[in-house]
């Protein structure tokens, strides 16, 4: 993500913070200071292009006393104005911290999910549909079977893999457009460039 996202760039930094004990690494806290106008924002390394944030910490160790730490240090740093934590999750390791420390900006934004870990096999999670649904599917994989055969596979990273990409992306900026609604990260010209490798 730094590779492509801070190459001539001069209005993000990264901002890592790091936790050792008895010269282990424990405790990663992964930020980027933004600068939009006078304001200099800690936030979430890779905001918005990440889903979520959190810390990375070592089995056993404290979320409080690493991220109380933390705090305590990014303070003494000159040149930060503010720190924005987005999208936390409730099970995050800052998420306890964050409700307790931070004030809420109340935008109750979220992502859809499912949990696929109660399912056995994929005929298990079939079985969960009604007739109704079933149908539904059916249907939708009719019409779009009109178009050309449908089938799922992973493409090895390369030139297969790097159109696909710039065609998912070109697809869903239309798909966005004719909808009246816009996205700003698929609408950024670096973010074909960072999947590609990604991949």
């Amino acid at each position: 993500w730094s590779k492509i996202y801070l190459k001539n760039e001069n209005t993000h930094e990264l901002m890592v913070v790091a936790g050792h004990q008895n010269g282990e690494l424990v405790f990663i806290l992964p930020l980027m200071k933004s600068t939009k106008g006078l304001v200099k924002t800690l936030t979430w390394l890779t905001d918005p292009s990440g889903q979520y944030g959190d810390a990375l910490m070592a089995s056993g160790q404290s979320a409080t006393v690493w991220l109380d730490a933390s705090i305590a240090f990014l303070r003494k740093i000159k040149g930060i104005d503010l720190i924005r934590f987005r999208h936390v999750r409730e099970d995050a390791v800052v998420g306890d911290h964050a409700a307790k420390h931070f004030k809420c900006a109340n935008l109750l934004e979220q992502a859809p999910c499912l949990d696929l870990t109660q399912f056995k096999n994929e005929a298990e999670y079939d079985a969960r549909y009604n007739s109704q649904q079933r149908k539904r599917r059916k249907k939708i994989r009719k019409s779009l079977e009109e178009l050309g055969p449908v089938e799922f596979k992973a493409l090895p990273a390369g030139t297969l893999a790097d159109q696909a990409i710039i065609t998912a992306i070109e697809e869903k900026n239309e798909w966005l457009r004719l909808r009246g609604r816009r996205n700003v990260i698929l609408k950024c010209p670096r973010h074909a460039e960072f999947l590609k490798l990604l991949s």
